[in-house]
């Protein structure tokens, strides 16, 4: 855990002072929804970012990327440095990791069925209870963010790039397994841990300053991405 947070701190930190440093116009720096307080339970507001711990399961790499917006106040008040800050939630797309140790939940279960279901197997295992509300972005949707902010005026505060909703590992499993065609049986691991309950945006902030949300249904998203992985894997 040391290690994550010393490169994380390392990598941000060296990365904005060169682009400081050699007169960058704008900085646009991605923060991790696992910044949010553990405690909420419905859509995180930007307005709330500061208002709790963060979850255990998450507070190494979330209190790292979470000192990059500190780094981002202080270099504009000091150096008048303009960094527009958003804060993404998981995503997901062609080119992600399909695997169990470095996949979110979404990449590993896409593998999980895809896999099952070549090899006949009677059921597939998803790690937890299954409960937990996460949102899921799409990888153009995130890139798509990160490009209308070169035409953003720049704004210190914090900005919620998603969907504005979530669903539970559960209906996500469900949702997979119909685009995958898998016939088997779903078994949740309650051994596993399942991490923070609840993690979605309120995306009011993006709507107001860029005049944009992101486009593409979780439906459309997984089509796509089942595809990509049938023809990569």
């Amino acid at each position: 855990m040391g290690d994550i947070f010393y490169n994380n701190i390392l990598m941000s930190t060296n990365l904005m002072d060169a682009a400081m440093r050699h007169k960058v116009k704008k900085f646009i720096n991605p923060i991790s929804n696992c910044t949010y307080p553990a405690r909420l339970t419905k859509n995180f507001n930007e307005s709330e970012w500061w208002d709790g711990p963060l979850h255990e399961s998450v507070m190494v790499y979330g209190y790292a990327r979470k000192a990059s917006w500190v780094q981002s106040y202080a270099y504009k008040k000091q150096y008048d440095f303009d960094t527009i800050n958003l804060i993404l939630p998981n995503m997901y797309g062609p080119g992600d990791h399909f695997d169990e140790e470095r996949s979110h939940a979404l990449g590993a279960l896409i593998m999980k069925f895809i896999e099952a279901k070549r090899r006949d197997k009677k059921e597939v295992v998803a790690w937890g209870t299954g409960k937990p509300i996460r949102e899921w972005l799409y990888v153009d949707d995130g890139a798509e963010a990160l490009v209308r902010s070169l035409d953003i005026k720049p704004f210190i505060e914090p900005v919620n790039v998603g969907v504005g909703y979530g669903v539970s590992i559960r209906e996500l499993a469900e949702k997979i397994k119909e685009k995958t065609g898998y016939a088997g049986g779903i078994v949740f691991d309650t051994s596993k841990p399942d991490g923070a309950p609840y993690k979605t945006m309120d995306n009011t902030r993006l709507k107001e300053i860029y005049r944009w949300v992101p486009k593409t249904s979780l439906d459309e998203g997984l089509e796509k991405t089942v595809k990509w992985y049938l023809k990569n894997r």
